[in-house]
């Protein structure tokens, strides 16, 4: 999303991913805009505005963080995988990084509460032989932690054995807040609601980070 700003194209993932619309070349000191306040329309922004380009987050209702993002507990946990692939590789540097940024606002940021908790990969969902083919491929790269080693617990009398997986427990919405805290205020506009793209002609660069299935078509035309 940052590396280069091309000609006009229009790019179109799963709905709930950021996409893009380039208008035109980018010149040396791009102006963005990026719709959608939620987890990727901020991380997208903090991103941009740590590498000192001017970008405004907009977002059509009265604070941040409002649809899928509102959750009060999100839970990031990485995929995995027995081969250990390259999208299973990029969520495990995406909890890394996550992690980093968390710590470096603990102590800046006192309403930013997280935790790092662990999940399990239950023996009713997985077979035994499967569960042992995950230990196989991570515990030789997490040797010294107490991750992918078997754990057993008891739920309503019943034994459960799993793996202990990597996770943190995040607010949405202070998350979010966290990532745009260092915006200059007029660069967040919220009740603000973007109909054509005529709205946005100052802008060099379009991101959309919004679930709403809509838009897309609705600024390409």
């Amino acid at each position: 999303l940052v590396g280069s700003f091309r000609e006009k194209t229009i790019s179109s993932p799963h709905p709930t991913l950021a996409g893009s619309y380039f208008i035109k070349n980018s010149h040396k000191h791009p102006k963005v805009a990026v719709i959608g306040g939620g987890l990727a329309g901020c991380a997208v922004t903090y991103s941009l505005h740590q590498r000192g380009i001017e970008v405004h987050l907009f977002e059509r209702s009265d604070s941040l963080a409002s649809g899928a993002s509102k959750m009060p507990a999100l839970m990031a946990t990485p995929n995995i995988s027995l081969d250990h692939n390259a999208f299973s590789q990029l969520t495990f540097l995406g909890i890394s990084h996550l992690e980093r940024f968390l710590n470096l606002h603990e102590e800046s940021d006192p309403q930013l509460s997280y935790s790092k908790r662990c999940f399990q990969l239950g023996s009713e969902k997985y077979s035994e032989w499967q569960l042992q083919q995950y230990v196989n491929t991570y515990q030789n790269r997490y040797w010294d932690t107490d991750l992918f080693k078997w754990k057993s617990t008891t739920v309503k009398d019943n034994e459960h054995r799993g793996l202990l997986l990597p996770g943190i427990l995040v607010s949405g919405p202070e998350f979010c807040n966290a990532l745009v805290k260092s915006l200059p205020p007029n660069w967040i506009h919220l009740k603000h609601s973007i109909d054509t793209l005529s709205e946005l002609k100052e802008f060099d660069h379009i991101i959309l980070a919004t679930g709403h299935r809509n838009l897309l078509g609705k600024l390409a035309d």
